[in-house]
């Protein structure tokens, strides 16, 4: 394999686990913060739409364009 195939293969990798850290840990991180305020019903929202969100993006992004069709008889 070489460098710039390695290269492309790091900084896919590198643009999944952002899109996981930014739908999962911030909105737990924006849930927590609104638990200890007193806010948790608006803290559950924050973080169903940013891990709703985070499959959407996963979806669209890395799902969407695979054909997984089998062959054609």
């Amino acid at each position: 394999m070489s460098d710039t195939a390695s290269n492309g293969v790091r900084a896919q990798m590198l643009r999944a686990l952002l899109v996981v850290a930014a739908g999962i840990v911030v909105p737990g991180l924006i849930n927590r913060a609104l638990h200890e305020v007193g806010l948790p019903t608006l803290g559950s929202f924050v973080f169903a739409t940013g891990f709703f969100g985070m499959l959407v993006i996963v979806w669209y992004v890395w799902l969407r364009p695979l054909d997984i069709g089998g062959p054609i008889e």
